[in-house]
């Protein structure tokens, strides 16, 4: 197996886990036109990179296939806890409260502890941006 078919099965697997079917997901070894992510492995590094009409607008780089499973899955995770809110949106309460819970309801069926890493990133980011209610 490839290591992007490895990465692709991995993401697979985790989508399955919070109710995702098969192939829904998918991981791209080449830029997209639309500012996807993609991956790009050499040497053993792995690169993820957000890139839009050749202009790089991101790029983190990992030698640890499981940070680079976190970064896939946090952004699947992301996008469903927004779509969540959006659908289960609460009158002046600030819509990150919904957000956060969600991704750390969906990152603990993932793995533990990128349910406590996700939360310390929550934490620093509330650190720097409090929630704001009644606007």
């Amino acid at each position: 197996m490839t290591p992007i078919d490895r990465i692709r099965n991995a993401v697979n697997q985790y989508g399955v886990r919070i109710g995702i079917p098969v192939g829904k997901l998918k991981v791209y070894d080449s830029p997209q036109v639309d500012g996807t992510p993609y991956i790009n492995i050499s040497e053993n590094i792995f690169s993820y990179i957000i890139e839009e009409r050749g202009c790089i607008f991101e790029k983190r780089e990992t030698s640890d296939f499981n940070t680079l499973l976190y970064w896939l899955m946090s952004d699947v995770v992301f996008t469903m806890a927004s779509n969540y809110e959006l659908n289960h949106r609460v009158p002046h309460q600030d819509s990150r409260r919904v957000i956060f819970s969600t991704e750390l309801k969906l990152m603990q069926a993932l793995e533990e502890s990128w349910n406590l890493k996700k939360k310390n990133e929550i934490e620093d980011n509330l650190e720097k941006s409090p929630y704001i209610d009644n606007i």
